[in-house]
């Protein structure tokens, strides 16, 4: 399981091939996960570009910042392999998208002037014709996938982007529709016979699946194009005939790869989708051309193709319980009558304006994201007093740019964490060390028993808040992620009396700086002031007896 850190300085990052950046003992997930949807997914990639404007103007890259896991399904794989696969800034994957789209379905448009598009005999039966093979050229498709993606393979770190990002996009098997994974990444342990899908894994060099592969293999729709052969694997096609939208797949993922298995947030990003009633009205006069056997089995095909995964969403929506409903979200774009198909290049411009008129839920999803950037770290064990035990801790941000992101943070003059209502003091510039640039906020609060459960969330003002990583958890919990009970030390030979500090600061000047930190009120309370210097046996400076 992946449990270390290892982040480079701010100034290093997004500049080193060595840099690297694993989720932390004590952090959640960030899992993105975009729908399949054929020329549709202009606006996947609008929702996109509007939260990475929500996050930080200033950093292009900022989604990939904030993420920890994506998947992508056909046209969200095109997009997934884009931002996570080649670090590309959303514009970049517009940029690629609207060009990808308008060679390799340009036929389609000279097609729509035929007098036999408009005849519906037709169209399903030139569908029969072309079971076994594909509509649109498959050399032009592969032509651009290797020109976009070049030779770069799936495991191969862009020196642009740090190690530990993990992707992948899904396809199915043209034997009878086994999901497979492509990934950037191995899963640990054999893989279990009740999954319902495959992990493609290469075992030597010569195996390596490129990335412009992947996006031809998730692309690969049935009567679209043909399906790819994939070296030894097999042959493949669109993964949006198993799942259009991945996000159950991208759960169970999380599930394999971390331990525990939890998200702080997950977004599902859609296609646009046609609000239908639920209760169609049926017609009592059946025609043999309309709604006869091949015609429906026409209409199902293509039905399922086009999809958006709105109807996954909402049978993943509907089984959750309340308290994970605040942190999985939805973007999608409600349509005006009937939803374009999946290579219609006339309405792209369309869907983007559309796309970048909905706001939806993004502010609040914007909120979400920041809120998890932060997490939480026990600095040690904990320390008896009276009835009660004291948690001495530090708040610390997962930012490869802390200076930046405190700085996007002051749109929130007021911003500050909480514990259970109870302050643990405001966002300032003092808690980023001068010389590292890394945040790091002492806080101390008190508890009756490890097995009490902390809520430390971050308050925008008086209408917002968001909880940090993890939150709410036990303290047992945070105990035994940094494995401050272990008998005999820390994995990394560290006593565990200071615990696993694996983001600590070792500058000394931050070392050096003595921070007072307000515990709680509980009758008559101490306060007590921390110094940042660090020594196997905690000592209290300074202790002043406030009256009642």
């Amino acid at each position: 399981m992946n449990t270390s850190w290892n982040v480079a300085t701010p100034s290093a990052t997004f500049a080193s091939a060595s840099s690297a950046r694993l989720v932390p003992p004590t952090c959640r997930i960030r899992l993105v996960a975009v729908d399949g949807g054929g020329c549709k997914g202009v606006v996947s990639i609008g929702f996109i570009q509007k939260l990475q404007q929500g996050l930080d103007r200033t950093r292009p890259r900022g989604v990939q910042e904030n993420s920890d896991f994506s998947i992508g399904t056909s046209t969200g794989g095109i997009v997934n392999l884009g931002l996570y696969g080649k670090n590309w800034t959303p514009n970049q994957c517009l940029i690629f998208f609207r060009k990808f789209t308008k060679i390799i379905f340009a036929s389609k448009a000279k097609a729509r002037s035929s007098i036999w598009s408009w005849v519906y005999f037709w169209s399903w039966i030139s569908w029969i014709m072309r079971i076994s093979g594909g509509r649109y050229d498959a050399d032009i498709l592969e032509k651009c996938l290797e020109e976009g993606y070049g030779t770069t393979p799936m495991f191969h770190t862009v020196r642009s982007r740090p190690s530990g990002m993990k992707y992948v996009v899904t396809a199915t098997t043209i034997s009878d529709a086994t999901l497979c994974l492509i990934s950037n990444y191995h899963t640990e342990g054999k893989p279990t016979s009740n999954l319902r899908y495959k992990h493609l894994r290469p075992t030597s060099d010569t195996d390596e699946i490129l990335i412009w592969e992947a996006a031809r293999c998730t692309t690969a729709a049935p009567t679209i194009f043909k399906p790819k052969r994939l070296g030894s694997f097999g042959t493949f096609q669109d993964g949006g005939l198993k799942n259009n939208n991945p996000v159950r797949v991208g759960l169970r993922q999380v599930s394999r790869i971390w331990e525990d298995g939890d998200c702080d947030l997950l977004l599902s990003i859609g296609n646009g989708f046609e609000q239908k009633p639920l209760s169609p009205i049926a017609s009592n006069f059946r025609n043999l051309f309309l709604d006869g056997a091949l015609a429906r089995l026409y209409r199902a095909s293509m039905e399922s193709l086009s999809l958006s995964g709105q109807n996954s969403w909402d049978d993943h929506w509907h089984g959750l319980d309340e308290e994970t409903k605040t942190n999985h979200f939805r973007l999608n774009l409600p349509l005006e009558g009937k939803e374009p198909g999946i290579d219609d290049i006339n309405c792209m411009d369309y869907l983007y304006e559309k796309t970048m008129q909905h706001q939806g839920d993004m502010d609040d999803i914007v909120r979400a994201f920041l809120g998890a950037t932060f997490f939480f770290e026990l600095d040690g064990t904990l320390v008896e007093e009276g009835p009660f035990y004291i948690c001495y801790g530090s708040i610390l941000s997962r930012s490869p740019d802390s200076p930046a992101f405190v700085r996007r943070l002051s749109a929130f003059p007021y911003a500050q964490f909480f514990n259970h209502g109870t302050s643990l003091g405001y966002i300032s510039n003092n808690d980023i060390c001068k010389l590292c640039g890394r945040y790091t906020k002492l806080v101390a609060f008190r508890v009756r028993h490890s097995s009490d459960q902390a809520d430390i969330y971050l308050r925008f003002n008086r209408l917002y808040h968001r909880r940090i990583s993890a939150f709410p958890k036990p303290i047992d919990w945070f105990i035994g992620r940094q494995k401050l009970n272990a008998k005999f030390g820390q994995p990394n030979h560290k006593s565990t009396t200071t615990g696993p500090r694996q983001s600590d600061c070792s500058c000394q000047l931050q070392r050096q700086r003595n921070i007072p930190i307000n515990l709680p009120e509980n009758r008559k309370r101490p306060h007590v002031v921390r110094t940042r210097a660090r020594s196997k046996k905690r000592r209290l400076v300074d202790t002043v007896r406030q009256s009642a």
